[in-house]
C-alpha cells in the first residue's frame, strides 16, 4: 500500500499514521491501543507534554512538537 501525505512542514503539528487493524486487534500493544480514537479500546487519558517523547527509530531523532492529539 502506498500512502501519500501532504505536509507544510509545520513543526507545531505532529501527524501519526497507524494501522487500524493492528490498533484494534494486536495483543502486543495493550496500552498504546487505548490512546487512539479510532481504536475499539480507546480510553480518555491526560498527559503532560513532558511525559511524551516521540523518537524516529530510523534516525534516533527526537521530534519537537507543541501539541499531540491521537
Amino acid at each position: 500500500n502506498e500512502i501519500s501525505m501532504a505536509t507544510d512542514d509545520d513543526p507545531l503539528c505532529l501527524c501519526l499514521m497507524v494501522d487500524e487493524e493492528i490498533i484494534n486487534h494486536s495483543d502486543e500493544i495493550p496500552f498504546i491501543r487505548t490512546l487512539f480514537k479510532v481504536s475499539e479500546h480507546y480510553q480518555e487519558q491526560v498527559y503532560q507534554r513532558d511525559d511524551l517523547t516521540f523518537t524516529n527509530l530510523r534516525t534516533s531523532e527526537k521530534v519537537e512538537y507543541t501539541f499531540c492529539d491521537f
